[in-house]
């Protein structure tokens, strides 16, 4: 009897063993089946912040681009007010000077109707001229050179047998048409 109680108590060990075997396997594909969960799902959430550190990363360096781009705008509108303010300046300039310029020309075209006048009276007055219309009356204040001391014109022979003729070059009256004519008689007379 011992016997088969030694017998049957080792088979009856030899019974268990399998179900444990069977629920510590199943236990182990469940805990590799976890993992493997976990693992997929960290391998998509590192993709996925992968992902957005990129887009991050790419936002950022359109920020820096903006940022550059908004400090040359800057810099751009800080010049150009610069020059509206230097071109505010010369418009005012250039608008005082246009005044002045009007008032020189007012002034100007009151002396050319005084002496168009004065000129029509002295006609009238010594070749018994009356009723005469002036057509165009032509002041030029700096018809002639200014003849200042030291003062070098020209020569009249360029090259031979090549002169010149005007009221600019050397001659014995200054720049006037009596000089320009005297220096047209000197110059024909030297030619032939």
């Amino acid at each position: 009897m011992a016997g088969a109680r030694s017998r049957r108590h080792s088979g009856d060990y030899g019974l268990f063993w399998p179900g444990y075997v069977d629920v510590l396997s199943t236990l182990l594909m469940v805990i590799v089946f976890v993992l493997m969960i976990f693992v997929i799902g960290q391998l998509f959430l590192s993709q996925a912040l992968s992902g957005r550190d990129e887009a991050l990363a790419k936002l950022n360096r359109q920020i820096a681009e903006m940022a550059d781009i908004l400090s040359l705008r800057v810099q751009e509108t800080s010049q150009l007010k610069g020059q509206v303010d230097q071109l505010s300046g010369a418009l005012t300039q250039s608008t005082a000077e246009r005044d002045e310029l009007r008032n020189q020309l007012v002034v100007m075209i009151g002396e050319r109707d005084a002496l168009q006048a004065r000129v029509l009276q002295q006609a009238a007055r010594q070749l018994g001229l009356s009723g005469l219309q002036p057509i165009q009356t032509v002041v030029e204040k700096r018809a002639t050179f200014a003849c200042t001391p030291g003062l070098r014109r020209p020569a009249q022979a360029i090259a031979p047998g090549l002169w010149a003729a005007g009221d600019y070059v050397d001659g014995p009256y200054p720049a006037t048409l009596e000089g320009a004519v005297r220096s047209g008689l000197a110059a024909a007379a030297q030619v032939g």
